[in-house]
């Protein structure tokens, strides 16, 4: 008898991979599709509040209470409609080819201008934020706008499995070839039988999501050169992100 373990293997590795890529083509074409009645819609709404005000004061808009709840309603839509946008924009990044140019990025001033709004997402959650910085400064060869789009998805995660009173860490580890950084919640931690498809797309534990911010963590780390990793039980879940070390001249 033959040992078909490695090939069984492949074609499921390759089943990954076809569906991957349907998902992006998927992905990157709906995106399109909504993207042009969205600006629509968002522009329609626009034109509607300033032909409101236009026949009104400003003061009387202010102060008038139907006014005010007219322009809570405006603002909510606007709200909504940068949502959406927000996530047909993710979409774009993980179907479209990759355009991007890639910069030195040094971490030390990447995660200044990030750390504060973690910070403030951890307190609307009052969730504990512990941040363990290396002892040198280091740099990643890569996009920033991805660089922070990619953890801040691992963050949202790790938020919404984080309990009140509950600790978010996030490390960063140097090496003479790698950095790595870690995101670790105490959470309930990822159910066994997900954890080993828990990063393709559309594959979550919540009821409320669509199970794509991993796999679209996943894909724009690996543009730049890098990988992810998951390691969960029942005391909460790492996730640790390899980027190569940029050597280079900055």
């Amino acid at each position: 008898m033959a040992d078909i373990q490695d090939f069984q293997q492949y074609v499921k590795i390759q089943c990954e991979k076809e569906r991957r890529e349907t998902i992006v083509h998927m992905a990157a074409g709906t995106a399109n599709i909504i993207l042009n009645p969205l600006t629509v819609i968002k522009g329609t709404l626009q034109l509607l509040e300033k032909s409101l005000k236009d026949h009104v004061s400003v003061l009387q808009f202010a102060a008038s209470p139907p006014h005010q709840k007219l322009g809570g309603y405006f603002k909510l839509l606007d709200e909504q409609i940068q949502t959406i946008d927000k996530a047909l924009q993710r979409f774009l990044l993980f179907g479209k080819p990759f355009e991007w140019k890639f910069v030195p990025i040094s971490l030390l001033s990447f995660m200044q201008e990030w750390i504060p709004d973690i910070q403030v997402q951890a307190l609307e959650k009052t969730v504990r934020f512990a941040l363990e910085f290396p002892e040198q400064n280091g740099f990643v060869f890569g996009h920033p706008k991805l660089l922070r789009a990619a953890l801040q998805e691992i963050i949202n995660n790790a938020l919404d499995a984080s309990p009140p009173g509950s600790v978010l860490t996030l490390r960063i580890n140097i090496t003479d070839n790698h950095i790595h950084i870690i995101v670790r919640d105490q959470g309930a931690g990822i159910p066994e039988d997900l954890q080993s498809r828990i990063i393709l797309p559309f594959i979550t534990s919540k009821q409320d999501a669509i199970g794509f911010g991993l796999s679209f963590s996943q894909v724009m780390i690996e543009k730049m050169g890098g990988s992810l990793k998951i390691d969960s039980s029942d005391l909460g879940t790492n996730v640790i992100v390899q980027l190569p070390a940029f050597k280079g001249t900055v």
